[in-house]
């Protein structure tokens, strides 16, 4: 394996070399380790005892375009984008291939969509790169925090290389706020503004006056008037059950129609809630 650096110093700046890897010539930034903040630019890691073998893994891989190595933890990271992000690590080293071109260019239709319950919705986003385009990904806020979507539900048609717009299936009142389109390439990210999503709501009928006065059952603890079963484990939840319910709001959730889930008899029985709030006052 050949290897050449070429160092450039400053003192009280971050240093810099380049460091020549099987003829493939990297930038190098000490004191500085890329952060695996975004899961779609993360390529692998794993230990190796030196920098070097970091930087030859990386050019050995296709996808790699920046690595990340520790010099006492020795964990070395690869990165799918030659800017990833980074924060200041006093045994840290950056390594990145030299590239030319822009961030992803992304942009979506339209600032704000709204749609009744249970109707779908599509969400609009348009990609231009020069280079080539690695993910295209949507994320939104829940709590506070960044909530990434993909299609491990059934209520979400995950946005593709091809085809970056989202699409929400059978809207519930908690897909209500605000949604940003990302796209990845060796540059970095690029991201839409945000476009609003809001849920107009509907008034239903009280599908919970039927078990007015009956006490709450568990799987281990069997309230309800059926005599022959228990049916907290027959629909798989806790309810003040009857024999068994007009509503079940802590079911367990199934897209697929069925019996059980969560439901409320008086708004598509067959159909589960994605989400549900309950309040509590106080009976005078």
């Amino acid at each position: 394996m050949e290897t050449l650096f070429a160092f450039i110093c400053t003192v009280g700046l971050v240093c810099c070399f380049d460091l020549e890897v099987k003829k493939q010539t990297f930038t190098v930034e000490e004191n500085k380790i890329a952060l695996a903040t975004n899961e779609h630019n993360l390529v692998t890691e794993k230990k190796v005892s030196s920098d070097i073998i970091c930087a030859s893994l990386c050019s050995e891989n296709p996808t790699c375009y920046s690595a990340s190595y520790h010099q006492i933890t020795r964990e070395c990271k690869l990165f799918s984008v030659s800017f990833p992000e980074t924060e200041t690590s006093e045994y840290g080293m950056l390594i990145r291939q030299p590239s030319e071109g822009e961030i992803p260019s992304v942009h979506i239709e339209k600032l704000n969509y709204s749609v009744s319950i249970g109707e779908s919705v599509t969400l609009q986003c348009a990609v231009t790169s020069s280079l080539t385009v690695a993910s295209v990904y949507w994320y939104t806020i829940v709590y506070g925090k960044i909530k990434i979507l993909n299609s491990t539900s059934s209520d979400i048609n995950e946005s593709s290389i091809s085809n970056p717009s989202l699409t929400i299936i059978n809207a519930a009142l908690c897909d209500q706020g605000h949604y940003t389109c990302l796209a990845t390439n060796i540059r970095g990210v690029g991201q839409s503004a945000n476009t609003s999503l809001s849920i107009n709501g509907s008034t239903i009928r009280n599908s919970l006056i039927g078990h007015n006065g009956q006490k709450f059952s568990t799987f281990d603890n069997d309230n309800d008037r059926d005599a022959g079963r228990n049916c907290a484990v027959n629909v798989r939840g806790g309810w003040w059950y009857t024999a068994c319910f007009q509503s079940n709001l802590n079911g367990v959730y199934d897209p697929e129609p069925n019996k059980a889930g969560i439901r409320w008899k008086d708004w598509q029985l067959k159909v589960d809630f994605k989400c549900t709030r309950m309040m509590v006052k106080r009976y005078q």
